[in-house]
């Protein structure tokens, strides 16, 4: 995946995010037609090879870079774009925390074209943050202190 069309994905639909917030909230799926618009624009083959990969890359990104951040309770151990390929190559189902899991975000981001339908800050249902923690500590991408 190249991560710099990640970033420029992601930078170019949060710009957008707050004028949107609104519509998004009534109609989810808008969020997943704003992010092809984007990705049609600034890397269209990359979208036509893979557009799960790409929306998942993009999401994950955003939400990578704001809660991978270093604190009193853990020290980070992987950048946003080490984490993306640590999570699109782990084996979920080897993982009994995670089995089944990976199935309910690729729905999720095929039914909708993003996984925060709300915005970057919209949990998806009440099961997207919690089980991630469980995997971002699995691929090693930070350590509690």
């Amino acid at each position: 995946m190249n991560y710099q069309v990640v970033h420029r994905l992601a930078g170019e639909l949060l710009k957008i995010e707050k004028s949107n917030l609104k519509k998004w909230q009534k109609e989810p799926d808008l969020r997943g037609e704003e992010l092809k618009s984007l990705a049609m624009k600034i890397c269209p083959e990359l979208w036509e090879i893979n557009s799960l990969e790409l929306i998942l890359s993009v999401e994950l990104d955003i939400y990578f870079q704001e809660i991978l951040v270093s604190n009193e309770e853990m020290n980070v151990l992987m950048t946003s774009e080490e984490a993306i390929d640590a999570f699109m190559n782990f084996g979920w189902d080897s993982n009994p925390n995670t089995q089944g899991w990976i199935d309910m975000v690729t729905t999720w981001a095929s039914d909708f074209g993003c996984l925060f339908t709300k915005g970057a800050v919209s949990p998806i249902g009440g099961w997207f943050e919690d089980p991630l923690w469980d995997v971002l500590a699995a691929i090693g991408a930070y350590e509690q202190k």
